[in-house]
Parts: structure tokens; C-alpha cells; sequence
């Protein structure tokens, strides 16, 4: 048997009383070419989300490159690359909340990602706007 890319059991996501991914057991082999398909509100954004350790499963359990995505989420990320196919700023975050997220997701230690961002917004003459909603920008 080849070597297991990506492994679930169980894999769970609830939101209040939806429950988007329902105990997916998947195995994908390295090399393997996968997608998941599904109509709108299928559950596939919201295991990729999972698997890149954006956001954390209710229950089960999830590896990816052999690392567990709950207890190992900075090994994930240093093992993957994904390519999103829209803007990668989430709207409803602030622009301080959608840097210390993308800071985190690229390793950046807190107290150095803090004084990247304080330096960023000091050198784009951006104070003002660091607690506003993307959306809320032009």
C-alpha cells in the first residue's frame, strides 16, 4: 500500500445546529490526484478549511503529511500549499484580525508577527483603519 497523503476518520464540523461535514473517513495516497465535488453547501470548503487547519473539527480526526491537523497544525502548514479561488481576505475580519491570521498561517511567531503588523500599519499610514471590517474598505 502506498504512503497516505491525507487520512480522516470521523471527520466532523458543526456549526451550532448545522452540521456541514458529517464523519468523512477519506484516504488520499501521496501523488494522488483528488478534488471533491459536491453542489453548494456540500461540506467541501469546510473540510479544506479543516484540513489547513483554518478552522478545527468538531470531532474526529484528521492528518495531512502524517501530522495530526488538531494537534499539529503548524506542521500541517509547513507541509501544504493551497491556493484559494477568491481574494484571500476574509471580509468579516478586521484588517488587524485578517493579518495576525494570515501571519499565523505562514509560522510568523506572535511577538514578531505583532511588530510586523504595528510596522506595516505605521508605514502605509494605515492606524486608522486596523479595527475596520474589510468590507468596509474600498
Amino acid at each position: 500500500m502506498s504512503e497516505l497523503d491525507i487520512v480522516t476518520r470521523g471527520l466532523t464540523k458543526v456549526f451550532g445546529h448545522f452540521t456541514a461535514v458529517d464523519n468523512l473517513n477519506l484516504e488520499v495516497e501521496a501523488g494522488e490526484l483528488f478534488g471533491l465535488l459536491g453542489p453548494n453547501g456540500a461540506g467541501k470548503t469546510t473540510t479544506v478549511r479543516m484540513l489547513c487547519t483554518l478552522i478545527e473539527p468538531t470531532r474526529g480526526q484528521a492528518k495531512v503529511a502524517g501530522y495530526d491537523v488538531a494537534t499539529e497544525p503548524a506542521k500541517v502548514r509547513r507541509n501544504i500549499g493551497v491556493v484559494s479561488d477568491g481574494v484571500l481576505l476574509y471580509k468579516d475580519l478586521t484588517v488587524e484580525e485578517n493579518l495576525r491570521l494570515l501571519a499565523k498561517l505562514y509560522g510568523l511567531p506572535k511577538v514578531k508577527a505583532e511588530d510586523r503588523i504595528r510596522e506595516l500599519f505605521e508605514l502605509f499610514k494605515f492606524n486608522d483603519k486596523a479595527t475596520r471590517q474589510v468590507k468596509g474598505l474600498s
